[in-house]
């Protein structure tokens, strides 16, 4: 659940009570299978059809050709003349151990011989008291704006204006998505647009539970995912357009994971 929003450096809260735009699952991954909710770098973490989990076309019931995914919003990033590309970025994962803490993988993008990563500090998430590390509060914080990097990297220069979240407890997972037309606000463009802040609370409670199906399971792993809405191209090419809620869960914006410089290097943090 969003609880709040606002432009970096604007001073101004805004106070929302926004949920998901859709969700898949809850899946089971024993039987479901999948490759850990991670891209693949070797076609460069950039949204190539099936490469990565969001990417598989034919898998997700109601989405044939990747998660959440219709066949006018499909890409060419592959650059083979189709547009057949569904375009999530794998930003990070999260493994939570018992105690709480957390080790992050995060994702890395590599394309027009430029090579970035997404940084682990710019979220932070805090389990209730007492859950069972099933519900909590989460605070992201990109950068103010993006860098000359980001355009460079990913050949566009309008960003992320969907997100989709993973969740898994015991061997349950949820997958849940978000886009900034739902609260009316625009991606961020270019490198002098200012990023959002976002914070609010999640709750997994009554969504995935312990093999046994009756009592809720503690939060195994968190992923991050992230689409752009119509791969604007700096050569003013544009390409095609991208794009039941139970509980309350992340949201992630505009700019998310901001990124950084020219060359490999970790993003902003």
């Amino acid at each position: 659940m969003l609880t709040s929003y606002s432009k970096q450096g604007s001073g101004i809260k805004n106070t929302v009570n926004q949920s998901a735009s859709n969700c898949l699952g809850a899946f089971d991954q024993k039987k479901d299978g999948n490759d850990g909710f991670t891209g693949n770098t070797t076609q460069g973490n950039i949204g190539i059809k099936d490469t990565g989990y969001l990417n598989k076309t034919n898998y997700f019931d109601g989405y044939e050709y990747g998660a959440f995914v219709g066949e006018d919003d499909l890409l060419d990033l592959s650059g083979n003349g189709e547009a057949d590309d569904p375009g999530w970025i794998f930003a990070a994962k999260i493994d939570f151990n018992e105690d709480g803490t957390g080790n992050t993988t995060t994702g890395k993008i590599e394309n027009n011989g430029q090579t970035l990563e997404f940084a682990e500090s710019l979220i932070e998430l805090e389990f209730d008291s007492g859950s069972g590390m099933t519900s909590g509060t989460w605070t992201y914080t990109p950068p103010e704006t993006n860098p000359q990097g980001l355009i460079d990297v990913l050949g566009a220069n309008k960003f992320f204006d969907q997100a989709a979240v993973i969740f898994k407890s015991a061997r349950e997972y949820a997958i849940y998505n978000f886009t900034l037309a739902d609260l009316g606000l625009d991606p961020v463009v270019g490198t002098e647009d200012t990023n959002y802040r976002f914070s609010g609370t999640w709750d997994m409670s009554g969504t995935l539970k312990t093999p046994n199906g009756k009592n809720p399971a503690g939060l195994s792993n968190v992923s991050l995912w992230l689409r752009d809405p119509d791969f604007v191209t700096t050569s003013s090419q544009p390409t095609p357009n991208t794009v039941p809620t139970p509980g309350t869960v992340f949201l992630f914006g505009a700019g998310l994971f901001g990124l950084g410089a020219m060359r490999k290097r970790t993003l902003w943090g």
